[in-house]
């Protein structure tokens, strides 16, 4: 292990999905779904933090992380803090403190059974007083109260297994504009930079994927009272999508049938009565969306915390203007590759990456001017007020350092070379 690396693999319970045929995968099945937030980003429904292991490991991150799924969820759609019970689940889904459970049987079982609120259950506060209640079923009392619970819970398979970067990254982006997820991680190994990767090993742990950041996606975890971002390059093999939807009324039942007996007889009044029984007004929580920055937004945020860092890890500093600009334009699509010379940077921007394309002189924008032969070229980003940002070849360390009519003087008029602006789509 890299010594800017510090952690070790930890196993808080999640166990590899049994996956069964019948299992729906995101886009193959519930084609009611909706887009709920468009911006992916679910910062503003952050449930209440609660410990899983508040006295002793209970393995139960499949729970514990469901749970908080579906308090996001709840907080986001209905405008109020939730605090489900974690026993009823952990019993009836079968997991144990030395071997923790399956996602997918938690959400089942709570699909088929439904939850109760605090303090009606509570988990125990000693192992053993929890190892004398498994191996047996939940309470008839207790199901009796979780049947109760108002609301239709449903659950698809975003990820299952390992998927490449690109394609899991569309998924799960995709998939955050209709709930929030439950995905594997692998717990817990921190770069130097303070991100969470997975060292090259398996997922270990079960936590809420509730939006990302340039550097990763966010975590909600159920330890150590934290958010963390995890590396977009750290795989996540298995992603789960969360509905909830409260369930009809008595009344709304009983006018479904009104309504047809309506229809059937020519009721016009009977019928606009019925509808606002069947289509009450929507709850809308007082809960601010968190728009997603746009990749113009990003670049010039990134451009200025960059000042005095040096980006460039490939090439010495005198020829680290590409790689520097790669590795800033990788922190905003981080599948974007690393270029050691202006030449392939500006193919690339050119006719390879369609997230690029050419502009004319406007603030935050790529500008390349193309090496030819031995004639040496540059690039960076135009900003504010023609200033541009690049790598410094002196220095190796990226500054502000260029104006734009500096860079006409010297690349076009007296070098000959091309100047190309390139804005982000």
């Amino acid at each position: 292990m890299s010594k800017h690396i510090k952690g070790k693999l930890i196993n808080y319970g999640f166990q590899t999905p049994e996956l069964k045929i019948e299992d729906h995968i995101f886009g193959g099945g519930y084609g009611d779904a909706v887009v709920i937030n468009p911006s992916g980003q679910w910062d503003s429904a952050k449930p209440l933090y609660e410990a899983q292991a508040d006295n002793f490991e209970t393995q139960g991150c499949t729970v514990w992380g469901t749970e908080n799924a579906l308090e996001f969820l709840h907080k986001f759609k209905f405008g109020t803090e939730k605090n489900y019970e974690e026993l009823p689940p952990y019993i009836g889904a079968g997991l144990r403190p030395e071997s923790g459970g399956d996602p997918n049987k938690v959400a089942q079982w709570i699909h088929e059974n439904g939850l109760i609120e605090e303090p009606a259950y509570q988990f125990p506060t000693t192992l053993e007083e929890l190892k004398s209640l498994l191996g047996k079923p939940v309470r008839s009392d207790i199901i009796a109260e979780c049947k109760k619970w108002p609301y239709e819970f449903r659950h698809q398979w975003v990820l299952q297994g390992v998927s490449d970067k690109r394609q899991r990254m569309d998924a799960i982006k995709g998939a955050l504009q209709y709930g929030v997820l439950g995905v594997s991680v692998t717990a817990w190994f921190k770069n130097e930079e303070g991100v969470y990767i997975d060292n090259g090993m398996r997922n270990t742990h079960w936590c809420v994927c509730y939006g990302w950041t340039d550097k990763g996606w966010k975590i909600f975890d159920s330890y150590d009272q934290s958010e963390k971002i995890y590396s977009f390059d750290s795989v996540i093999s298995f992603a789960k999508l969360y509905f909830l939807e409260k369930k009809l009324t008595q009344a709304q039942k009983q006018s479904i049938w009104d309504l047809v007996r309506a229809f059937l007889f020519g009721q016009p009044e009977e019928l606009k009565r019925l509808e606002r029984i069947l289509k009450p007004e929507p709850i809308t929580p007082n809960l601010p969306v968190v728009p997603p920055k746009s990749p113009t937004v990003w670049l010039s945020e990134l451009c200025k915390a960059s000042i005095g860092l040096d980006l460039s890890v490939q090439a010495p500093n005198e020829l680290g203007c590409a790689d520097s600009l790669s590795r800033l334009i990788g922190k905003i699509f981080p599948d974007f590759p690393s270029f050691l010379s202006t030449i392939a940077l500006n193919s690339h921007l050119a006719s390879i990456d369609k997230r690029f394309k050419r502009c004319g002189v406007k603030p935050w924008v790529i500008i390349v001017s193309p090496t030819v032969g031995g004639n040496i070229g540059h690039c960076g980003i135009l900003g504010d007020n023609d200033v541009i940002y690049s790598n410094n070849s002196k220095t190796g360390k990226w500054d502000k350092h260029w104006t734009l009519k500096k860079w006409i003087a010297y690349y076009r008029t007296q070098k000959g070379l091309q100047i190309l602006l390139y804005e982000l789509k």
